[in-house]
């Protein structure tokens, strides 16, 4: 997975929706993007786990432009973060806390200038996320399995899009805020990204 996460990204590096090419409602296009995820505020879980301040983002889906200038969109998304750190010791001993993953199924709006050159677009979605934290290995051979729960989630954000209007790829820069929300914990994650679609 992170060797086909590697090649991906050398390619096609965004996690940003974009529904452009074709002016015309009904047109439905899919894209496959990845990029890097910032999390601006410490994620942490149980009171025991705090997860690294990045990781890496994949995204895939489909749009459908509903009018000239408004996209429906149906996006999923990826992340995995790095091993975690414990804050806790167990028994004497703090576990090393695998790596984690979050996932996300949402469905939004896009909204975009149409112009060639240089469009900004702004992009609103929501759904749901499912977060697995890593599980807490300890000497010798030990496991204690980590939290897992899913819960609403919801994305805003904003970008540009480049290349002409005619053109079946374009590229997009941009970035989107993902919250992750229980009645416990939060995930925010803010993938600063550039993509393409097709």
């Amino acid at each position: 997975m992170r060797r086909l996460g590697a090649v991906l990204c050398v390619l096609i590096v965004g996690a940003l929706t974009h529904c452009d090419g074709v002016h015309a409602s009904g047109a439905t296009l899919a894209y496959l993007n990845c990029g890097l995820g910032l999390s601006p505020v410490p994620q942490h879980y149980n009171g025991s786990v705090r997860l690294p301040s990045t990781s890496f983002a994949m995204q895939g889906g489909i749009a459908r432009r509903l009018s000239p200038s408004v996209c429906g969109s149906l996006d999923l998304e990826y992340f995995r973060f790095g091993e975690g750190a414990s804050m806790d010791a167990w028994a004497g001993t703090i576990p090393v806390v695998e790596s984690s993953t979050a996932l996300t199924a949402m469905v939004g709006l896009r909204f975009e200038a149409k112009k060639d050159g240089v469009a900004p677009f702004l992009v609103s979605s929501a759904g749901v996320g499912h977060v697995m934290v890593g599980d807490f290995k300890f000497e010798p051979g030990r496991t204690i399995p980590g939290a897992r729960f899913t819960a609403p989630a919801f994305a805003i954000g904003a970008g540009v899009r480049m290349g002409s209007s005619t053109s079946r790829v374009r590229p997009s820069v941009g970035m989107h805020w993902l919250n992750v929300l229980t009645s416990d914990e939060v995930t925010n994650i803010l993938p600063i990204v550039i993509g393409l679609t097709f």
